[in-house]
C-alpha cells in the first residue's frame, strides 16, 4: 500500500502536457497556479482503500535538498533522513534529481513522499 502511495506521487512529476491529463486529482492541482502553497490538500483527493490515510498531512514540509543516499547516517536535505523521522511529514524535492539506493528504504508512518514540481528519478528502488 505505502509503494503504490509514493509510487502515484512521485508519477506526478513526469512531464506531461500541463492543460489535461487523464488523471482527474492532477488536472486539479495543475490548474491551481498556488498549488505550492497548499500541497496537502492533495490529501484530500484521495479515493479508494487509501483514502481514510493522513500520510503527512498536518506535519512539516521536509525539503530534500541532497541526492546523496546514506543509510548508516542519513544526513539533513536527504530523502532517507525525511523518511525515517518519527513525526509526520509532507517530503518535497527542491529541484530535479537521481537519487541512487544504497539499501532498502524504510518509510517511517505518516509520511507523504510528493515529487510534484520536480522530476525525480529513484535508483535501486527497494521501499519497506
Amino acid at each position: 500500500m505505502l509503494v503504490v502511495l509514493i509510487w502515484v506521487l512521485l508519477q506526478a512529476s513526469l512531464s506531461f502536457s500541463a492543460s489535461s491529463s487523464s488523471n482527474a486529482i492532477d488536472n486539479r492541482w495543475r490548474r491551481d497556479a498556488n498549488w505550492a502553497q497548499s500541497r496537502m490538500k492533495l490529501a484530500n483527493c484521495a479515493v479508494g482503500f487509501g483514502s481514510a490515510t493522513n500520510g503527512g498531512k498536518g506535519g512539516q514540509i521536509y525539503t530534500v535538498t541532497n541526492p546523496d543516499d546514506n543509510p548508516t547516517n542519513p544526513l539533513l536535505g536527504s530523502l532517507r533522513y525525511g523518511v525515517t523521522r518519527k513525526n509526520p511529514l509532507w517530503i518535497v524535492f527542491a529541484k530535479d534529481m537521481s537519487i541512487k539506493l544504497q539499501m532498502l528504504l524504510s518509510v517511517a508512518s505518516h509520511k507523504t513522499i510528493d515529487g510534484r514540481g520536480a522530476n525525480v528519478e529513484m535508483k535501486n528502488m527497494y521501499l519497506w
